[in-house]
């Protein structure tokens, strides 16, 4: 599974997160993801998350924990 790294902390209580135009492009136009497909993220904090993909908007993709 793709993993990729946000250079801040993700609060407990949030539910999406967003991945900014250099990862997005990864996922989309390299890995070829698509929506309901799982990636690793792990936050500066040193906690990792399994996401889903929910969407692609405005050059970003927005993950589901």
């Amino acid at each position: 599974m793709p993993r990729y790294f946000i250079p801040e902390k993700i609060p407990d209580d949030r539910e999406k997160i967003m991945l900014e135009a250099d990862d997005s492009h990864h996922v989309k136009n390299v890995l070829r993801l698509n929506i309901d497909d799982s990636v690793e993220v792990c936050d500066r904090g040193g906690t990792d998350y399994v996401t889903r993909i929910t969407a692609f908007t405005d050059g970003r993709a927005e993950l589901t924990i």
